[in-house]
């Protein structure tokens, strides 16, 4: 499945310049639906790792990791195209090494407030 809009070299330099970039459309219909699926199963068949971060009735807000390792969706959707041509033409790296996911749903009408927060701390990562 191709993306849909591919990315450009203002794309290449904005995410160079500033560390993001955001890249509207850049996939197909198809990749939103599976995506769509991944995180439908994830919060149906949770993994040890899953929290509810607020009482039943109220919002969900839930979390979990480590899904590529066990939802063939959430496998494709990482590690197939577009994700990964994506990636390292807009990092211009030619090898992309997947090293963690982690997927955060916070449902409308919930009051819990999402504090900011920083992931440094965690994951002493360096380089380009």
């Amino acid at each position: 499945m191709p993306a849909d809009t591919p990315t450009s070299e203002a794309d290449v330099v904005d995410y160079q310049a500033d560390g993001i970039v955001c890249l509207r459309k850049a996939f197909a219909e198809e990749w939103i639906t599976l995506l769509g699926q991944a995180v439908e199963m994830v919060m149906a068949e949770p993994g040890p790792y899953a929290e509810e971060f607020v009482k039943p009735g109220s919002g969900r807000f839930f979390r979990d990791l480590e899904l590529a390792q066990r939802h063939e969706p959430s496998m494709r959707f990482s590690k197939e195209p577009p994700a990964a041509e994506i990636t390292g033409r807009i990092m211009r790296s030619d090898k992309i090494n997947f090293f963690y996911d982690q997927l955060l749903v916070k449902e409308p009408g919930g009051a819990e407030r999402t504090s900011w927060h920083q992931d440094q701390p965690y994951w002493a990562v360096s380089g380009r």
